[in-house]
């Protein structure tokens, strides 16, 4: 399934959910929807404060109460009925969150759909629709298996960050098609730059900041946007894949970015424009 979305003025949405793969036609409809704006700003600030809690509260069903409740407005906020209907009729599979760059912001992942968060219900994938050039070549296929580098806790002060890279060790300890390994602790920019190149897929686990642009905070500071894309003019391809749980520091996004709200996913923007074929982040 794929769900196209673009924002039309300050309170009107466009969107279409369609059949992956399905015969191209001539003549293609989108629903619209009208909805108010200062409730869609308080929804995502809503959640952005509590996926900010989920870093310091232990009593997580508590906090998964309060995301299914925020999703499931997302739900009828955004998509009209019939719309909302066939989402209850899928039965999983995989998503593609088809957005123009004016909805990158929402966070379609944690849509509740009344049985499930969108992002958990099926296999999800965004495509950005932008007017900023792409900086890279694409990073090649790998032929056999699959290399991951998963970064936890850089700076050390973050224990739930590094049972978060063990925990993922552990499940993937046994998975023939990937080579994982693990950097947890004391990671520098210098370190992480020369890493980039070679892996696959990314996981990244801990502080993310927005001070003088989005940046994720290793052992000697914060590793910005700007050193992933001078690396990427350098001929030196992104991971395929990054996968961002950085905490509440990074949730709020640039403005010369693509995410433009308080709702953005720091270094994700950046990752789009520099080949990433998918990215994602942690709901909880």
């Amino acid at each position: 399934m794929v769900l196209e979305a673009s924002l039309r003025g300050e309170s009107e949405i466009r969107s279409r959910l369609a059949e992956s793969g399905c015969a191209v036609s001539t003549f293609v409809s989108y629903s619209k929807r009208h909805f108010d704006p200062a409730e869609l700003g308080s929804l995502l600030e809503d959640l952005q404060k509590t996926l900010s809690l989920s870093n310091r509260v232990s009593d997580a069903s508590t906090i998964e109460t309060n995301l299914k409740a925020l999703g499931s407005r997302l739900f009828d906020l955004l998509l009209n009925e019939e719309t909302r209907w066939r989402f209850e009729q899928q039965a999983g599979g995989f998503l593609v969150f088809d957005l123009d760059e004016t909805c990158v912001h929402i966070p379609w992942e944690l849509v509740h759909d009344g049985t499930d968060f969108l992002c958990r219900r099926f296999a999800t994938g965004r495509i950005v629709r932008t007017t900023q050039e792409a900086l890279a070549v694409e990073r090649p296929r790998p032929d056999r298996k699959a290399s991951l580098i998963v970064v936890s806790n850089p700076t050390g002060d973050l224990p739930a960050a590094s049972e978060e890279g063990a925990e993922l060790l552990d499940k993937l300890a046994s998975e023939p098609r990937i080579q994982v390994e693990w950097f947890n602790g004391g990671l520098t920019k210098i370190d992480l730059a020369k890493l980039l190149g070679e892996f696959d897929a990314l996981h990244y686990s801990g502080h993310g900041e927005d001070n003088d642009g989005p940046a994720w905070v290793l052992s000697d500071g914060p590793f910005q946007a700007e050193m992933l894309h001078t690396l990427t003019r350098q001929g030196r391809a992104a991971p395929r894949l990054v996968f961002n749980n950085a905490c509440q520091g990074m949730e709020k996004g640039p403005g010369d970015q693509i995410h433009k709200t308080a709702a953005s996913v720091g270094l994700m923007p950046s990752f789009k424009l520099d080949a990433v074929t998918t990215s994602g982040r942690m709901a909880t």
